[in-house]
């Protein structure tokens, strides 16, 4: 007798402090909302980068222009989530990275500005 091994997750709704992020990786494609103090946004499609590896899940996500003078994104890790039931709390990581354009008005130094985020929440698995 095999194991019953349950629906790989597909849908990954976390969070920590003001920083919300959605992943979801449906028949339909994939989208991604993403919500902090500054930001509301869905991204889907080519608007999203992802792969796979024995890290879990990479999902790249690069913003529109913001506020911030340059260009934000984020690096999403996530994990690989068999279900047992309808859902499993789960831990992963976030990058959010400012990038500094042309002549950085904070004088010499790193052009990358970089924000790690440990996130909680749960993973799911939607049709």
């Amino acid at each position: 007798m095999g194991i019953d091994v349950g629906p790989e997750a597909n849908v990954f709704e976390l969070a920590s402090g003001d920083f919300h992020v959605t992943y979801q990786l449906v028949r339909q494609g994939e989208s991604l909302h993403y919500r902090d103090g500054q930001i509301d946004v869905t991204l889907k499609g080519e608007q999203l980068h992802s792969d796979r590896g024995e890290s879990g899940r990479l999902i790249r996500a690069v913003f529109p222009q913001t506020a911030f003078p340059g260009s934000q994104m984020l690096d999403l890790l996530v994990p690989d989530v068999r279900l047992e039931g309808s859902a499993a709390d789960i831990n992963a990581v976030a990058i959010v990275t400012k990038i500094i354009p042309g002549v950085n008005p904070f004088g010499p130094g790193q052009r990358q500005m970089y924000r790690v985020i440990e996130l909680a929440g749960t993973a799911s698995q939607a049709d």
